[in-house]
């Protein structure tokens, strides 16, 4: 997978100097987030994940972070999980790149510095999840960096009977860096430029394909890769559970 590694070998120079943070961090912000999430934080648990923080992820910096958030949310992703890929191995199988979308691919969330509410067609973050605890890694959120799972669904996914259902594609750390393509046609204009400044690095690309960002964000189970699930699945199946 020649073109994966070279997409991010070209940046790890200037990751191996950031400073990391883990579940061990102070969370930012900390006066926003429900009290009752932050109680729930472990921070003497062992198997946690280090990433950058947020303001260094990568790209997400200077005049172009507005447009790296909204318009690469997805390799934003890719990246953070290549991270604990080659920091963290043994966790690999800890996270997921979760993509959340709908037939008609217009979700509402919540909480987000450069989105806005309802006009959003798929939203892709970071879910850590070790079975007894969860977090989310979202970069385009003004929760916290990362945000307990509890506090996240809450405040930011909102399940709404008034809305169109909205689902979402679990995807495996490991399976969405092995899988994952985008040649970034979907954010050019129908004259081939760009709608927002691309990433300077390139494409991130299996050696087989070249785009399959459809079948991320398409909610038909019987498209692309992962697991499709509702919003109480999802909360089910990846809400921490309480120690006694």
């Amino acid at each position: 997978m020649a073109r994966i590694k070279s997409a991010v070998d070209d940046l790890e120079q200037e990751n191996d100097n950031k400073k990391l943070i883990s579940l061990f961090s102070p969370l930012e912000n900390l006066e926003t987030v429900d009290p009752r999430g932050v109680s729930d934080f472990d921070y003497g648990f062992d198997d946690v994940i280090r990433v950058p923080p947020r303001n260094d992820c990568v790209y997400t910096n200077g005049f172009k972070e507005y447009y790296m958030i909204l318009f690469h949310s997805e390799e934003n992703v890719w990246i953070l999980i290549d991270e604990v890929r080659k920091t963290q191995p043994h966790l690999l199988r800890t996270v997921y790149a979760i993509f959340i979308s709908n037939e008609n691919q217009v979700v509402p969330i919540w909480e987000q510095k450069v989105g806005h509410g309802d006009d959003k067609d798929y939203h892709v973050f970071l879910l850590y999840h070790n079975g007894q605890r969860s977090s989310v890694y979202d970069l385009d959120s003004s929760l916290p960096f990362p945000t307990d799972f509890n506090v996240y669904s809450s405040k930011a996914i909102r399940s709404n009977r008034k809305l169109l259902p909205q689902y979402h594609r679990v995807i495996p750390g490991k399976t969405y860096l092995q899988t994952f393509s985008s040649d970034r046609s979907h954010m050019r204009k129908p004259d081939g430029t760009y709608k927002s400044p691309p990433p300077e690095y390139p494409c991130i690309q299996v050696d087989d394909c070249t785009n399959n960002i459809t079948d991320f964000i398409s909610m038909d189970p019987s498209v692309g890769v992962g697991q499709i699930m509702s919003v109480p699945q999802f909360f089910r199946t990846f809400m921490p559970v309480k120690k006694p």
